[in-house]
């Protein structure tokens, strides 16, 4: 009799279980997303109850050899039975670092708690992946201005290792857009002050952009200083007349400072100043003399020479 009992019991169980269920119809979720940010996830979900009965949808991380819960529903009442959809927008934060991410959708429900044999029913699993990856990182520069030219630098370089920078785009601020390359520049067709806006795109779709605002000159303001300058060079020839007014007292009083060392010269020190070339002149005084005198030893020597050969004769 008891065995009869426990295998009607079961079969009512399995009865019960047929014609309840809860089904996860569709899942919304970005297939890049940044590191250690805050993922949304929307979860369609959809289910065949009696009143009373819970829902509880939960979402798993899923880790080498190991599982860790990220997001629950909270176990959800539902109020009347029939079948109905619901909505979900889980939020939960994903990894600070990249790569791909493997999550598991649960889905379960339990019935109401005179089923004393009933507790919470698996009803259908999913999954889904996540790339996490780290925006580009772009630096600018500042920008160089020479008239209506305006020339910006950077460095723009990919999140990591395997992921590429695609374009590097800029917008002028002028209506003018266009990819570039570092360094860029541009001529704008007037004066002005414009923000300048550059993106850097990644093959993961992930993308930083920086702006920069620019003031271009009017070339009227450049010509404006330069008349300026020459209307004050008059103003110099105005001072330089009494400049010379000034002079004559410094010529008065310069003169007897000059002349002091001529007064105040004496034959020592005239002597001192002149050693020089009077050394020179009588080294040269020297060699003449020595000249000469090798000059008139040499005839005398060919005058005796001559006497000597007449005698013989």
């Amino acid at each position: 009799m008891l065995t009869i009992i426990l295998i009607l019991c079961t079969t009512t169980a399995h009865a019960v279980t047929a014609q309840y269920w809860v089904k996860i119809t569709g899942v919304e979720a970005p297939s890049t997303f940044v590191v250690g940010k805050t993922i949304t996830v929307r979860l369609d979900i959809q289910y065949s109850l009696p009143a009373n009965s819970h829902i509880y949808i939960m979402i798993l991380k899923i880790h080498p050899g190991s599982q860790s819960t990220v997001w629950t529903n909270n176990d959800i009442a539902i109020p009347r039975s029939g079948s109905e959809s619901i909505t979900y927008r889980a939020s939960f934060q994903v990894p600070s670092e990249p790569g791909y991410t493997e999550y598991k959708i649960i889905a379960m429900y339990q019935t109401t708690p005179s089923d004393w044999w009933n507790k919470w029913i698996q009803s259908d699993v999913q999954t889904f992946s996540v790339f996490i990856s780290r925006p580009p990182s772009l630096t600018l520069y500042n920008p160089e201005i020479t008239g209506l030219n305006v020339s910006i630098d950077g460095i723009a370089n990919p999140g990591w290792s395997v992921v590429t920078l695609t374009r590097i785009h800029c917008n002028w601020g002028d209506g003018i857009e266009e990819d570039i390359h570092f360094p860029a520049s541009h001529v704008y067709e007037k004066p002005g002050t414009y923000v300048i806006t550059v993106t850097a795109y990644q093959s993961d779709g992930l993308t930083d952009n920086e702006t920069v605002k620019v003031t271009v000159p009017s070339s009227e303001a450049q010509p404006s200083s330069s008349p300026s300058q020459p209307s004050s060079s008059p103003s110099q020839p105005s001072s330089s007349p009494s400049q010379p007014s000034s002079s004559p007292s410094q010529q008065q009083t310069q003169p007897p400072e000059q002349k002091s060392p001529a007064v105040t010269t004496t034959p020592i020190d005239a002597f001192y100043h002149l050693r020089i070339p009077l050394v020179i002149v009588v080294i040269l005084l020297v060699i003449v003399a020595i000249y000469y005198a090798h000059k008139k030893k040499r005839e005398g020597t060919i005058v005796l020479e001559e006497e000597e050969t007449i005698v013989f004769r």
